[in-house]
């Protein structure tokens, strides 16, 4: 009986390694951007109007550098992160994670939405034009159904403070909100 557990458990393992190097080959469809968002007063919270957007996959080696090139830009701005993805590459999340540790900067989950697309997907290639144009972007922060699943977890913990709103889907925190319930340490993770 023992001998079966040991078998079934290196299949399991066996077949995630499998699983984990196709998914890492794949091209990811919409690759991690960042870029400045302006809103309305108090929009990211209280006395905070501005904030970097980060849409899309934490994608291949770079995203790191990408928003490490970002950040250098805003001389000093402090301004809080706020996440929009579906996971990517654990690696880069990590990356990102130490970075936001690193420069001391505050993550939270939310979809930016630019005015320029309003009645536009953010997958969309024009969407995605208009967010990589480099400029601060007129925008609005909505936090309902936003999401930080998968490595995109890895970033948001990395960061010094963190936020998300109870509607805000974190599939892999699941557990972390159950642990909150019980007291864990993991209640400083995820604030509701």
């Amino acid at each position: 009986m023992l001998c079966r557990y040991f078998v079934v458990g290196v299949a399991t393992v066996a077949a995630m390694i499998l699983l984990a190097a196709g998914a890492s080959a794949q091209p990811f469809p919409n690759p991690m951007v960042f870029f400045v968002a302006k809103g309305k007063p108090d929009a990211c919270g209280p006395g905070c109007s501005e904030w970097i957007a980060a849409d899309g996959s934490l994608d291949a080696p770079g995203v790191g550098q990408r928003l490490r090139t970002l950040l250098d830009s805003l001389q000093g701005r402090d301004m809080p992160i706020f996440f929009n993805s579906y996971g990517g590459l654990i690696g880069e999340a990590r990356v990102v994670g130490r970075l936001l540790r690193e420069r001391r900067i505050s993550a939270g989950v939310g979809r930016t939405v630019p005015e320029e697309c309003q009645d536009r997907n953010a997958a969309e290639k024009p969407c995605r034009r208009i967010m990589q144009s480099g400029r601060e972007l007129k925008a609005e922060l909505r936090t309902d159904g936003a999401t930080c699943s998968s490595a995109c977890v890895y970033a948001f913990v990395g960061a010094s403070r963190r936020r998300a709103r109870a509607s805000a889907s974190m599939p892999f925190c699941e557990r972390m909100k159950r642990c909150a319930r019980q007291g864990s340490q993991a209640s400083s993770w995820i604030a509701g």
